[in-house]
Order: structure tokens, then sequence, then C-alpha cells
């Protein structure tokens, strides 16, 4: 976003010296400009954030992106691999919508018409009746409005715990105790009702509902290997992983794993991956923290 912004203003520059006879005409417009300089920047950016890893890809390899965004692993694969088929799932509209207008574009899709296949779902261990609501923010993150919940009572919760010992220490106790305890519950029943929405609001993060299937499903509907699994779901991962049937393990010879959950988790999954023949694997960070105070581990195990 700051290298688009820094582009519009050196536009809006060159634009006041033209109407000020001080220069000649502009030869982009900011769609052509976007287009022919900043995404290729971008896309080099995406490289470089997503080390070597020793993925292998053959002409005509089958690619199931799991958390796809707005498609730029696709591009990155359609690049790398001649008739690719790409299978991409993503829950968000916005970034669906965003999967078909980037892999429409001839500019970005190096290989022509990449055959590809988008659910527009999440995942989870097991499949849901039900929809699911998530939150989407400006980072391009989704997450379950059951996990944000958690988080802000794991919050409330442990401030509440503060100012308890606060009072206790600062007041007689008896009155100390009764004022902390309605505090408490005061504390915890702040994330619920409006004020969860205006905290949404204020966070710039938009509800969505989508539907929710297990990676068993979507395999179930894919004959033959996969020579790819990226999964990017937040810190979710272990739990997606956990929803792929014993059986169909056997069809999947490369696995990258973005996850943004805690070291034990991400063993976890690792030592999932070695279970099921993935044993070749490799770790990096992807990128400083972010604002929720995570990093973004990157994991990539195959078969050897």
């Amino acid at each position: 976003a700051g290298r688009l912004l820094a582009l519009a203003e050196r536009m809006e520059a060159e634009a006041r010296a033209v109407a000020a006879g001080e220069a000649g005409q502009l030869a982009l417009g900011l769609s052509s400009a976007i287009v022919y300089s900043e995404i290729p920047a971008l896309i080099s950016a995406f490289k470089q954030a997503h080390p070597a890893l020793g993925v292998r890809i053959a002409p005509e390899a089958r690619v199931l992106d799991v958390g796809a965004g707005c498609g730029l692993f696709a591009l990155e694969m359609s690049a790398l691999s001649r008739g690719v088929e790409l299978v991409l799932v993503e829950p968000v509209p916005v970034c669906q919508e965003a999967i078909v207008r980037n892999l429409r574009e001839p500019f970005l899709t190096t290989n022509a018409s990449p055959r590809t296949r988008l659910h527009r779902v999440g995942v989870a261990r097991e499949g849901s009746l039900q929809p699911v609501d998530l939150l989407f923010g400006a980072s391009g993150e989704a997450h379950r409005v059951e996990e944000r919940d958690a988080e802000l009572a794991r919050v409330c919760r442990a401030r509440a715990h503060d100012a308890r010992g606060w009072l206790e220490r600062t007041l007689p106790r008896s009155f100390a105790s009764s004022l902390a305890e309605r505090l408490e519950r005061s504390m915890l029943d702040a994330p619920r009702g409006p004020a969860r929405d205006v905290l949404d609001h204020a966070s710039g993060l938009e509800r969505v509902t989508c539907r929710v299937v297990s990676l068993a499903s979507i395999l179930g509907e894919q004959p033959g290997g996969i020579d790819l699994l990226r999964l990017d779901v937040g810190g979710t991962a272990l739990e997606a992983l956990e929803g792929i049937a014993p059986e169909q393990w056997a069809r999947i010879e490369q696995v990258v794993l973005e996850d943004h959950g805690d070291a034990l988790a991400r063993a976890t999954s690792a030592e999932l991956l070695r279970a099921r023949g993935l044993v070749h694997q490799r770790a990096a960070v992807r990128s400083a923290p972010s604002a929720r105070g995570d990093e973004r581990h990157l994991l990539f195990a195959a078969r050897t």
C-alpha cells in the first residue's frame, strides 16, 4: 500500500507540473503504472518473502492452495509450471474476486489460461452444515469469530486479574474483593454484543459468512496426486491438516505450511507431516512479527 501511495503522489506531482507547463505529457495512467511497474515489484518481493525451500514443480503439476488470498502464490506457480492445474480454496468474497481478476490478467499470467478451480469455502478438521462467521481485515487474514472472542476473553481475564491485585493492595480487603468481582464480570462481558461490533469496526474488521469443509472433502473431488499442498490459514493449520483422511496422504508429494500459531502447534504439525511420510523438512521465518504479536513461520516438507 505504501508503494502504491508513493506512486500516486509522484504521478500527482507530475500532473501538476504538466498543468503548470513545466514538463511534457504524462506517459502512464495510474492503472497502467500499477500493472507495468508495481505488480512485478510486488511479485518479486513475494518471491523474496518465500525462501527457496526446495519446492519442485513439474510441468502440468497440480497445486492445492488453501487460503489462496488474492492469488499471488497461484500466479507464482503459474510462472513456474507450464500447464499447471490450480485448485484454490478461499473463504473471503473480496479475495475470491481478486483471484478471478488476477488469473485473467494476461500480463500477470505468464502461462496462458492456467487450469483453475476455485472452492469458495473455509477449511476445518470437519465440515459443517452450518455457515461459519469469519473476520477479515485489511492485512488479508481471516480468523474465526470464536477465535477472536476467545482471545478477547483471555485478555480481559488477565486485565481483570491485574486489577483485582491492585485493588486488594490499595483498598480494604472486604471492599476490594466485592469491587474486583464486579469489575471482573463487567470486563468478561465486554467482548460480547454491541461492544464487540464497535471494536471490530474500529479495528477495520469485516464479518463474512462462509461454508466450511474438510480437506478430505476437497481432496475427494480431485482425482490423482497433489504435487504441492500450500496452507495459509492463520493459526488453524494443524486443524486443517488433521482434516485429511489417512489414505489421502500418499497422494501428496510436497507441503508448504505457513503457520501463525504457537511453537507447540508448529512442532505438532511438523510431527504429523513426518508421520505421514513427508520427512524432508526445512523451515524459515517469513516476516517480522505482525500487529497481533505473532510470527509467520514457513515449513516445507516433501517425500524423499
